[in-house]
């Protein structure tokens, strides 16, 4: 026999008959519902998380998260009030609760940042001093602390290692090469780095590091297809022991020409494809996963997001 149900945005179950009737309890008893939950029809009406019960009618968790403030400072907050595009499973972390899932951003287009250029080396790449880049970032969102952008004087070293942090977990700076992070993955090309799947919710920032091969030779791969020793697995480039890094941010391909490399003012060049350079003929490409909490956002502005740039670098 046909049965309809409806739901809330937190799961308040509506069940129907055939007809479309309205009824106080399934016919059948059924309880799995909402979101893959366990119902619990009797009073007070919630969902069995395994963890925690969920209270859809005021959509909040019943106790305080058990694993403290991993999901933001509200410890009785459910998906961080986006039910419609996000769950938790296990009554412990929120699924799908990136910053995309709570805000809707705007597009962004490096080719309106005032004293934005094409870039010289071609293709769909536009060449920003770091000076205009900055001054355009704080007329848009708010002033930034100085430590928070010393990383970028490193060039595109400093871009990636601020890419692989969240705002107060961690000071960029502390980080010396990005592909020796703790949890980094490393793989021979872009597209194994690309399908990694970051475990528990976790947010995958995607980076390139370019020079040579050592010995000439392209590492051998262990389990997974992870490289085990990425920082020697490229090494400079034999002319001037030159490397590059290049971080995929917002859809885009950043980088950053080095102060030693082109005396005077540092330049960040976006692109749409990643593209080729023949002073780095070999590259590895590598993974870190990072899960950075929404409420750590700060007024000013988003920095270096999955999409865009990463939260709360404006504190």
């Amino acid at each position: 026999m046909f049965r309809a149900y409806a739901y809330s945005a937190y799961g308040s179950p509506v069940f129907m008959n055939g007809t479309g009737i309205v009824q106080s309890a399934s016919a059948i008893g059924i309880e799995t519902l909402y979101a893959g939950y366990r119902w619990d029809g009797t009073t007070p009406q919630m969902y069995y998380v395994r963890n925690r019960f969920l209270l859809p009618m005021i959509g909040t968790w019943n106790r305080r998260d058990p694993l403290g403030y991993v999901d933001g400072m509200e410890l009785y907050q459910y998906v961080l009030s986006s039910p419609v595009r996000s769950l938790d499973s296990t009554g412990l972390s929120c699924l799908f609760c990136d910053e995309d899932a709570v805000v809707e951003k705007e597009k962004f287009e490096p080719r309106t940042i005032p004293g934005a250029r094409p870039h010289n080396g071609g293709g769909d790449c536009w060449d920003i001093d770091l000076p205009d880049f900055l001054e355009w970032y704080q007329v848009k969102y708010g002033p930034v602390k100085d430590d928070r952008f010393r990383p970028l004087q490193r060039g595109c070293v400093g871009i990636a290692v601020i890419g692989q942090k969240c705002p107060r977990n961690a000071n960029p700076s502390a980080i010396m090469w990005p592909e020796s992070l703790l949890g980094t993955k490393c793989f021979l090309t872009q597209a194994e780095a690309d399908a990694y799947n970051c475990p528990n919710g976790k947010t995958p920032f995607v980076f390139a590091r370019q020079g040579t091969f050592k010995n000439g030779k392209p590492p051998i791969p262990g389990k997974g297809g992870v490289i085990e020793d990425p920082h020697e697995a490229v090494l400079g480039t034999e002319l001037r022991n030159e490397f590059n890094y290049i971080s995929k941010l917002g859809g885009y391909y950043w980088w950053m020409n080095h102060g030693s490399q082109i005396p005077g003012t540092l330049v960040i060049t976006i692109c749409d494809v990643p593209a080729a350079d023949d002073h780095y003929p070999d590259e590895i490409w590598c993974v870190t996963c990072k899960k950075c909490n929404p409420s750590m956002k700060d007024p000013g502005g988003p920095l270096f997001q999955p999409t865009m740039f990463e939260p709360g670098l404006t504190q």
